[in-house]
């Protein structure tokens, strides 16, 4: 999954809302918590040949030194060795404290969930 912008942060936040979209589409599909869950792992762990060949290619450039890492995402944690990208989801109530810190530097968006998505 991948999108697009004007800026590196715009795309950022394109890619966040095309991501947010996907999980409302998979919960207005699910007939319950365990089935969302399943069908967001199962998301997530799909793959693309072309898309993680480029991937691929793009970590690759960066690692070499062929592509610099832009500015705006300097303050991004670099990761030496292999990296097992993993999600986890989980069930919140209104009570739920994850201890969760925004980082200033990305976009924000809007993630109230609309009324179709919260109705009983």
């Amino acid at each position: 999954m991948a999108d697009r912008g004007d800026s590196i942060l715009n795309a950022q936040g394109n890619f966040r809302l095309a991501f947010r979209n996907i999980l409302l589409d998979i919960a207005s599909g699910s007939k319950n918590f365990k089935q969302f869950e399943k069908l967001v792992e199962a998301f997530f762990n799909a793959t693309d040949g072309k898309d993680e060949e480029e991937w691929n290619k793009a970590r690759d450039s960066i690692k070499s030194g062929k592509t610099m890492i832009p500015t705006e995402l300097c303050f991004l944690k670099k990761e030496s060795g292999a990296f097992d990208s993993k999600i986890k989801v989980i069930l919140l109530d209104k009570n739920t404290k994850l201890g969760i810190k925004r980082n200033a530097n990305l976009p924000k968006i809007d993630v109230t969930l609309p009324s179709y998505a919260t109705a009983a």
